[in-house]
């Protein structure tokens, strides 16, 4: 995962990372929240992160208020979105 260049120049003047404008920050830092866990941040801007297909439950299968659902199976975030190269972002650098 790189930095964006604009990112990579201002910490080579000796800016702190912290104090960039997200979009700027380098992207190498997991994401761990309530929303996802493990999941980063690529250079495209897309957050990749673990995806659930989930199925409600019926009532006899419920045991409480707030049990609802069922994860069936987790799809990795790699699996669940669009690869890097296929990205149609602008920013990207592409090889060749």
């Amino acid at each position: 995962m790189g930095a964006h260049p604009l990112s990579r120049r201002l910490q080579r003047l000796g800016h702190d990372a912290r104090l960039m404008p997200a979009p700027l920050r380098p992207r190498a830092t997991p994401v761990n929240d309530m929303f996802a866990t493990g999941g980063y941040l690529r250079e495209d801007g897309r957050m990749v992160h673990d995806m659930y297909l989930a199925q409600i439950k019926t009532p006899a299968e419920s045991t409480g208020p707030w049990d609802l659902v069922k994860i069936l199976k987790t799809v990795r975030g790699e699996e669940a979105f669009r690869p890097l190269a296929d990205s149609e972002c602008s920013l990207i650098r592409r090889q060749g």
